[in-house]
């Protein structure tokens, strides 16, 4: 049996990558050059777009996890959905998803990570990827653009990249998927391209579940994401998300799987957008 056991850096650095959701989990280690998050400066349009596409998710909508290792607390995660945004003309939702240590954690290893995703509101592919990270005495940003018919991706460091047309960063996948309809023993399949990996993601839905946690009980979907090469899960275990099993999807329990147990992202408040009615256009 395995007498490994996290330091409490370490142990914190894990619980970033699981408060990061699958935008940390699905794109693995790999690092690159970049700027700041997404600029909030482009045209804002109305929420009415959410309401129109049938979406469980809009602007608004904010979701705020604890980060636990067992017994101890070391932070706190947002997902959240920010107004919308017009880019390249076209109307795309602004995704974010955030992590903090908490005051006595980060006294020993201090977490700050952002993520921003602009998705293109119509088809839900990625048109520009955005991440911040300060890890302890770590910093490194990313700032990634595509360019969706054609499946290029362009780095901030001039470095480009062959993707599949119409291709999701992580988060952007995550987002996908909860507006996909879910049932146990089918799989759902996403291209992907997010820190300098092309990857086929397969989401497996494993069962329907109760789970009790501190924003309430739920009906559940268990799902995991899976890479088809690469990516965290093939050398730090597994992660399982419960989603809920109404029309809103809201992910209510996170676990990377770790060694000597798991880390949990805990959903403790949330917070839902605009409504929506009609299913959105796919390429």
């Amino acid at each position: 049996m395995s007498r490994w056991s996290p330091s409490p850096g370490s142990a914190v650095r894990i619980a970033a990558a699981t408060a990061v959701l699958l935008a940390a989990v699905l794109a693995g280690p790999a690092r690159a050059a970049g700027t700041a998050p997404v600029s909030s400066t482009a045209p804002v349009i109305s929420n009415a777009i959410a309401r129109e596409k049938g979406l469980p998710f809009g602007p608004g909508e904010s979701l705020k996890f604890s980060i636990e290792y067992g017994l101890i607390k070391a932070g706190t995660a947002w997902l959240e959905v920010e107004p919308m945004q017009v880019y390249k003309g076209r109307p795309c939702y602004h995704l974010v998803s955030r992590a903090e240590s908490n005051d006595v954690m980060s006294k020993l290893y201090k977490v700050r990570d952002r993520i921003d995703s602009l998705v293109d509101a119509e088809g839900l592919y990625s048109w520009r990827y955005k991440k911040r990270m300060r890890e302890g005495s770590f910093e490194r940003d990313y700032d990634i653009l595509y360019d969706p018919p054609s499946g290029k991706v362009t780095y901030a460091d001039g470095r480009k990249f062959d993707a599949e047309p119409w291709s999701k960063d992580a988060l952007a996948a995550f987002y996908y998927v909860r507006h996909m309809p879910l049932e146990v023993g089918k799989d759902i399949a996403i291209t992907h391209h997010s820190d300098k990996r092309s990857n086929g993601i397969q989401v497996q839905v494993h069962k329907r579940e109760t789970m009790k946690v501190p924003a309430g009980t739920f009906d559940c979907f268990v799902i995991e994401p899976i890479m088809s090469e690469g990516g965290l899960f093939k050398s730090s275990g597994r992660m399982q998300i419960w989603v809920t099993a109404d029309e809103r999807r809201i992910p209510v329990l996170m676990k990377s799987k770790i060694p000597v147990g798991s880390i949990d992202a805990v959903l403790t408040e949330y917070k839902t957008g605009g409504p929506a009615s009609v299913a959105i256009a796919r390429p």
